[in-house]
């Protein structure tokens, strides 16, 4: 969904051109590379009228582009905020958008609490609708890394997201045979 929201960003003109060098895919990949090299520092702004230093990551800007894919509207401020830093080398609305899709307070960065998600559910359906290799759990993890160095070597982007998973290799799949009741 990444390529082709680019893509479609540099089939309209006006999208195009808000890109600083006129091309959407070249603008997210000049960024990406630049954050693979290390983190971009920035100053958030904030309510105050003050500044806090903060950093952006490689890491960051993947989160942000998935989880901002799913619908127009947040395709569209994606592609905002990415034109934001083509043009003037601007961070700060990426990092909003970070800030928003881990429900992240934007100036304190402490969780915003919802108390209709829970990391264990998550991880109890994730954990169990895939096999996440054999044998003990550090074997597991070693596996599922070695699988992720793969992955890092051969996507174009998302490849960090993978590693999402990795507390499914700890995760039981066993379930234990129950024991009769004891009389």
């Amino acid at each position: 969904m990444l390529a082709a929201t680019l893509q479609a960003c540099n089939e309209d003109d006006l999208c195009a051109e808000s890109m600083g060098g006129g091309d959407a895919v070249a603008a997210y990949d000049q960024l990406a590379q630049a954050l693979k090299q290390s983190p971009i520092p920035f100053d958030f702004p904030r309510p105050s009228g003050q500044f806090e230093e903060r950093t952006f990551t490689f890491s960051d800007l993947e989160s942000s582009a998935a989880s901002y894919l799913y619908s127009e509207g947040s395709r569209m401020i994606f592609l905002r905020a990415l034109a934001a830093y083509s043009r003037s080398k601007d961070i700060v609305p990426m990092a909003r958008i970070l800030y928003d899709a881990f429900s992240l307070d934007p100036e304190t960065l402490a969780a915003i609490p919802d108390p209709t998600y829970s990391d264990a559910v998550y991880y109890a359906v994730e954990c169990e609708d895939y096999a996440y290799f054999s044998g003990a759990p550090e074997e597991r993890a070693d596996a599922y890394l070695r699988a992720g160095d793969e992955l890092d070597a051969s996507l174009p982007h998302f490849s960090s997201i993978f590693y999402g998973d990795l507390p499914c290799v700890f995760w039981s799949l066993k379930i234990p045979t129950p024991r009769a009741p004891l009389r």
